[in-house]
């Protein structure tokens, strides 16, 4: 959808349980879980809500939400709302393969339809698709490698590689966007928390990298104010 721009996804339930997977340009992610949550225990259950939010190449926000059903998953949560929101016909999958307590692979594969495709196309294509349940096998068999995986779908059509992109997590934590948070907060709330002369902790609850607001520094924001 945004190749080049920042997408955002956000999967809740009615348990109160999110999961949320934000993808920055150049192959940037960050992932969040709910307290106490693990992937493997998220459960997509009744009224759970799958939100996209991305960037338009205007650089205003636009956000779709659409509802999913119990059993279409975490894949199928993606794949309905491509369809109910952006109008675009979609096949999406996605997977992870664990080890114990270890995630040793997680990838995915998303496929469109272009309006030029025929019939003959789409019932090969079709057929090809039906096999992305297994995904978490294909995983495995390919040894993590996205070019096998995208050999064994794309198997009797002819296709060229256009680009690649090396995807590494990342934060964009900063001090700077640290005290930005802090200075939204009421300024009566500001005075007492510099009043005290303490510092501040504050995790990033992305990369749990730990910044440490001096009083001085929460002075300052009121003085900026």
């Amino acid at each position: 959808m945004a190749p080049k721009l920042r997408v955002q996804v956000i999967l809740k339930n009615s348990k109160n349980q999110s999961l949320m997977a934000d993808a920055h340009p150049k192959g940037l992610t960050r992932g969040l879980a709910s307290a106490a949550l693990s992937y493997e225990t998220f459960q997509v259950c009744e009224d759970t809500r799958c939100q996209v939010i991305r960037i338009l190449p205007n650089q205003q926000l636009h956000q779709g939400i659409t509802s999913v059903e119990c059993e279409q998953g975490v894949s199928g949560a993606l794949t309905q709302y491509m369809l109910s929101s952006e109008q675009v016909t979609s096949t999406i999958a996605v997977a992870n393969q664990w080890q114990e307590d270890e995630l040793i692979c997680a990838g995915g594969l998303l496929v469109q339809l272009l309006p030029e495709a025929n019939r003959e196309t789409l019932e090969t294509l079709t057929k090809t698709l039906e096999r992305l349940h297994l995904l978490e096998d294909q995983l495995l068999q390919s040894h993590c490698d996205p070019h096998e995986m995208i050999q064994s779908t794309l198997e009797p059509f002819p296709h060229t590689i256009l680009d690649e992109t090396d995807v590494y997590f990342g934060c964009t934590c900063s001090e700077t966007r640290v005290l930005g948070a802090l200075g939204t907060l009421p300024r009566e709330e500001i005075q007492e928390m510099s009043s005290s002369n303490a510092v501040i902790n504050i995790e990033c609850d992305y990369c749990q990298k730990e910044y440490h607001i001096s009083s001085l520094r929460l002075q300052s924001l009121l003085t900026s104010a």
